[in-house]
Order: structure tokens, then sequence, then C-alpha cells
């Protein structure tokens, strides 16, 4: 049974990429447009396995101290996530900002949103306590960034839709407030100063012993992981500086280690995490440099082996909505102990189900822009 089921899924995604690859020679005008570059996807592609690592590892919890060490990075992707979309978003902006700007940036986040949503009521309904009308309507509003109550009650890894989401709600103001360089890192060290002080302020006034309280006012609290998103438009600015200067790009990237390596001192020395600063925002920096460092090396993520990366990468955001619900679906399902063989066996189900599951929306999604730009044209 087991055989199959693997079978069914490998004949599916083989298909799927097949009619990709056939389209995009059919309509290389439209793929043009959607045009990434594969440093990108291999950076995201290899992320979403961490991410799923994690999660496995915190069902499984597999006795190997090795594993949860490697596992444990997969906790820093979304601030990887973060930064990306930042600069990919800003990019964007820069080229065209206009109503079909908003409306690209709703079709790659709702559709899949939505179905998470719905098959995570399914789940939560058979499994769990039911969530409240204002959680619900929270969600189908895509706010449920706003509350510790709302934020990771429905979808387990829900949060970082939410803060995505009230990221594009500022953008507008954003887009007003910087210009340049200067005006980038200005916002960004304003929101390092208000992250900091939401710290200060709910360990002085506000510290409450709820475990999901104190994660959402921690590190989950939009105003913590913003400073990602900004440090997306930072190295934005700072790519159009280096402007493929190499010796510009080599100061460029030395001087921001040379930052992190003093910024990472002082954060574990003072024992600042959670205190003054968040971990999150040493995750955003050092997520940015990796971005910088792998936008100076991106031809050599053209070669033919990093193709897998680039594939998982362009299908990340489908499989991180839906690969928890797997994980919970079949640790529901199944007696599952801490062998690593069980440990495997979680990994390869859930993210060979959850990119089956992103194959075929991303496959709807395509259609749909396809259409909608065709109409516009």
């Amino acid at each position: 049974m087991t055989q199959k089921l693997f079978g069914v899924i490998l004949k599916k995604l083989i298909i799927s990429w097949k009619m990709v690859n056939t389209e995009d020679a059919m309509d290389g005008q439209f793929r043009g447009r959607q045009a990434r570059f594969n440093y990108i996807d291999v950076i995201k592609g290899i992320a979403i396995l961490f991410v799923i690592l994690v999660h496995v590892d915190q069902k499984i919890k597999p006795n190997s101290i090795v594993i949860s060490n490697v596992s444990s990075i997969g906790a820093r992707a979304p601030q990887l996530f973060f930064v990306i979309s930042g600069y990919l978003t800003w990019r964007s902006a820069d080229n065209r900002y206009n109503k079909s700007f908003f409306i690209k940036r709703a079709y790659r986040i709702i559709p899949s949103y939505y179905i998470a949503l719905f098959l995570s009521l399914i789940f939560v309904y058979f499994n769990s306590t039911f969530p409240t009308a204002d959680n619900i309507i929270a969600h189908l509003f895509l706010v449920h960034g706003l509350s510790p109550y709302w934020i990771n009650s429905i979808i387990e890894v829900g949060w970082f839709v939410g803060d995505l989401v009230i990221f594009y709600m500022l953008f507008p103001l954003l887009k007003k407030i910087i210009k340049d360089m200067k005006t980038s890192l200005f916002c960004f060290i304003v929101c390092v100063i208000l992250s900091s002080l939401v710290l200060v302020l709910y360990r002085t006034q506000w510290n409450q012993d709820l475990n999901k309280v104190e994660i959402f006012f921690t590190t989950q609290f939009f105003i913590h992981q913003l400073p990602c998103f900004l440090l997306g438009i930072v190295i934005f600015y700072l790519d159009r500086y280096t402007d493929e200067d190499v010796i510009r790009q080599r100061r460029v990237l030395i001087s921001y280690a040379l930052i992190l390596i003093a910024l990472l001192f002082i954060f574990y020395i003072f024992n600042l995490n959670k205190r003054i600063l968040t971990s999150s925002l040493i995750a955003g920096m050092i997520s940015s440099w990796i971005v910088l460092f792998s936008k100076s090396i991106r031809n050599v993520f053209d070669n033919k082996i990093f193709t897998p990366f680039v594939y998982l990468g362009k299908h990340s955001y489908s499989i991180y909505l839906f690969h928890y619900l797997v994980i919970c679906w079949v640790d529901k399902g199944f007696s599952l102990n801490n062998s690593l063989f069980h440990f495997l066996l979680l990994f390869t189900v859930s993210l060979s189900v959850s990119l089956a599951i992103s194959v075929i929306i991303s496959q709807i999604e395509y259609r749909m822009e396809k259409k909608r730009i065709r109409k516009c044209n």
C-alpha cells in the first residue's frame, strides 16, 4: 500500500514537471515575466527542507543530538523567507508599482492559504477544540497575526502568513518613506528599536506564563519580524550599489560579515536574546548576508545539480503551509516511535505529499495568472 502511494505521488510529480517544462517552451514571454533567479530558489529550496526537518524532529524526537542540532536550523528559516520576500517584493515594486502589483501578491498568497485553512479546520474539528467564530473570521481576513490567541491556533505555521500580510499592508507606507539606502537603513533601525521596546515592555509590564503569549511577544509578533523584511529592502540597495562590481561586492560582504561577528559576540556574551534583542534579528542579518553572498556567486547555481532545489524553492510557500498538516495527519494515523527509520519516513512522506499538493495548486494558479495577464493585455 505504501509503495503504491509513493508510486502515485512520484508519477504525479513527474507529469507536473513535464507540464511545466512544456508550457515554459510554449510561452516563454509569460514565464519571462515571472522569472526569478536560480540562486534565490536554491536558497528557499534548502531552507524549506530544514523547516520540514525541524517539525519532524519535534514530533518524532529521535535519540540523536546531531539530528536535533541540524534540524534546529529550520527554526530560523522563516527569517530567511522574510528577507527574500522583502528583497523580491521591493525589486518588483521598483520595476512596476501599480494595481497589478498587489493583485499578483494576492494570487501567490491567498489560494494556497485558504486551502490550507480549510484542511486545517477539518483536522482541528476531529482532533481538537474547534476555534471560536472571531478566530475563524480573523483567519479568513488574514489578520490572525494581530493576536497571540489567533496567530497559530488553526494553521500551526500560520504566523508566517499573518506577519507577511501585515508587511504587505504596510508596503504603501514603506514605499512613500524609503527612497534609497539611507532611508531603508533608517526604517530598519527604527523597527529594531520598536522591537526592543516591545520586548522590554513585555518583560517588565505584560509578562505572562502562557507559552503562546510569550512566543508571540518575543518572537512571532510582526514588529519583531519586520526588520527581517526591511533587511531585504536594504540588500536590494546594496545590490544596486555593488552593481556587478566584484571589488565592491567583496568589500560589502567582508564589512557585513565583520558587523555580524561583532553583533553575535555582543548578543551572546551579554545574553540579550529576548531581553533587548530577538534571535530573529540575528537570523535575519545572517540570512541577508547569505542572499548577498549567493548573489555574488549566482552562476554556480545554474548547474543542473541544483535543479531539485530550484524546483523545491519555487514551491516553498505551499510546502510550508501544508507540510505540518501532513505531519500531524501521519502522526495521528500511525504509531510512530523515536527511531531513525520513522523520522526519515515521516520526513519523506510530508515532503512528498506537501510537494504534490503544491504542484497541483501551482498549476491552477499558473493558469489563473496566465488568463489574467492575457486579459490585461
